[in-house]
């Protein structure tokens, strides 16, 4: 037996990822048993991605008929591709989340035809409709079961059993939604909506889904208004309307709550200046001066230890 043939062995008798796996994996501190539940919702999601696309693309390459050769596509047909695509998406859930956001971006400057690096994300946490969906997931296993559950059921609430992603309702909306981040040293106050001290005897707590909205970077008050209004009404579209909560949000100071891929917090030196671990960095509101999270050390992250 060689010798990374009998660590594989001795990771796998041990509850530990060979080293053989975590040099061609995604960045992960996960022990044996939740790291192989975690790759499994993965593949999960881009599975149902794509056999959303795959549909996508066989209803639009039908073979025509004779009627329906000299008939104009309707509006419908044409705009059909481009709005099966997912509302929302698991960040916790790609290779390379950096690469994902710069796409958005970059998705988001051919459509308005501005310069993607004169664009950044204006961040809204949306506010649950019910209570269930604010509490927290516990951890390990049924911390995917809620996620997946709740977020590929389809838009249409007549036919729960169906499975399947979220579709757009319309392809006015700009961003994307995110899903599956976790606090770290703090928590999200479903009732004040904004950051709070953690509770007792607790370190880490659900964060819930956020709306990444594209927006043109400005520096006067005048355009960071704006950016608001717009990130409210693709909001509204999304059925998570709470204007009321959004006009007293913008009045209260932000933190710029940095986002990890892991809660080791640490990663190589990448070309961008930032380290790898590092995703970016989000805005959540909070009662308190920016500074206590600071020193707090409150960071987001993507996935958790267990």
């Amino acid at each position: 037996m060689s010798e990374p043939l009998e660590e594989a062995y001795n990771g796998l008798m041990n509850d530990k990822v060979p080293t053989l796996w975590t040099n061609v994996a995604y960045e992960s501190l996960k022990p044996l048993a939740p790291w192989i539940k975690d790759l499994v919702q993965r593949v999960d999601f881009f599975g149902s991605w794509a056999e959303l696309v795959v549909s996508s693309v066989l209803r639009a390459s039908k073979l025509p008929t004779v009627q329906s050769m000299t008939a104009p596509a309707t509006i419908d047909e044409q705009m059909r591709l481009q709005q099966d695509q997912p509302s929302q998406f698991w960040l916790s859930a790609f290779y390379f989340p950096q690469g994902f956001l710069t796409a958005v971006l970059q998705s988001h400057s051919r459509k308005v035809g501005k310069s993607v690096d004169s664009l950044k994300f204006d961040f809204e946490v949306i506010k649950s409709s019910s209570s269930s969906e604010s509490q927290p997931p516990s951890t390990g296993s049924k911390q995917h079961t809620y996620m997946h559950t709740k977020y590929l059921a389809p838009i249409s609430k007549e036919s729960p059993s169906h499975a399947g992603l979220h579709v757009h309702a319309s392809s006015g909306i700009n961003g994307v939604l995110v899903y599956g981040l976790f606090l770290d040293g703090a928590r999200w106050d479903t009732v004040s909506d904004c950051l709070q001290d953690s509770l007792s005897r607790e370190r880490f707590s659900h964060l819930p889904e956020i709306h990444f909205n594209p927006v043109e970077a400005c520096n006067d008050v005048k355009s960071e208004s704006v950016s608001r209004a717009s990130s409210a009404n693709s909001v509204t579209a999304f059925q998570h309307d709470d204007n009321q909560a959004n006009e007293d949000s913008s009045a209260r100071p932000s933190y710029k709550c940095p986002l990890y891929r892991t809660s080791n917090r640490a990663g190589t030196l990448s070309s961008t200046g930032h380290s790898t671990n590092f995703v970016t960095a989000i805005s959540l509101p909070t009662e308190c001066e920016p500074s206590l999270w600071v020193r707090r050390g409150v960071a987001a992250l993507c996935q958790l230890d267990d």
